[in-house]
């Protein structure tokens, strides 16, 4: 399967089909089951390649006296071109013959991935480690302990230790 945003695209190629298709100086109504995308259009610091792309058409369809409306329809509602929509981009995602017209990965994918990467090198670190085996005991896995939220302080057992050139007093 693609790691591809597929609603997206749909949405935008089937805009541009229906605006090929036409002529200037007409409506438009594009329907997508996708909040998300519809508020991501209306964000304007959200400058994601997919959604600068569906802006930039939009605008070419605005100056070419076209009257744009994204309309939001809920979803797997048995709403009959939703419903065919949804499976026709399904089946695309799934299609790994298929050419992928969009070849950018989203930074937070990549961000996601990498911080994966770490959490299973650091894992495979941990578990090799004969080192810090009473710690094993109540954290076994790195990627459960990184989910939890701990305040851990360091306890001393000396009675003077200093800190910073100050005298730190020894607990009752």
């Amino acid at each position: 399967m693609h790691k591809y945003p597929s609603r997206t695209i749909s949405d935008t190629n089937s805009a541009t089909v229906h605006r090929n298709n036409a002529k200037d100086g007409q409506k438009i109504a594009i329907y997508t089951g996708s909040k998300i995308t519809l508020d991501k259009l209306r964000n304007t610091k959200i400058r994601t390649y997919l959604i600068e792309e569906t802006r930039r058409k939009i605008n070419e369809m605005s100056k070419a006296n076209w009257e744009v409306n994204l309309c939001w329809v809920k979803a797997h509602k048995g709403i009959m071109g939703n419903e065919l929509a949804d499976t026709l981009a399904k089946k695309a995602a799934k299609n790994e013959s298929l050419t992928v017209e969009y070849n950018r990965i989203s930074k937070s994918v990549v961000t996601r991935e990498l911080e994966e990467e770490r959490v299973r090198k650091w894992q495979t670190n941990w578990t090799q480690t004969t080192k810090g085996n009473t710690t094993k005991e109540y954290f076994p896995n790195v990627g459960e302990r990184l989910k939890m939220k701990l305040n851990l302080t360091q306890l001393h057992s000396n009675s003077n230790r200093t800190w910073k050139n100050k005298s730190v007093p020894t607990p009752i």
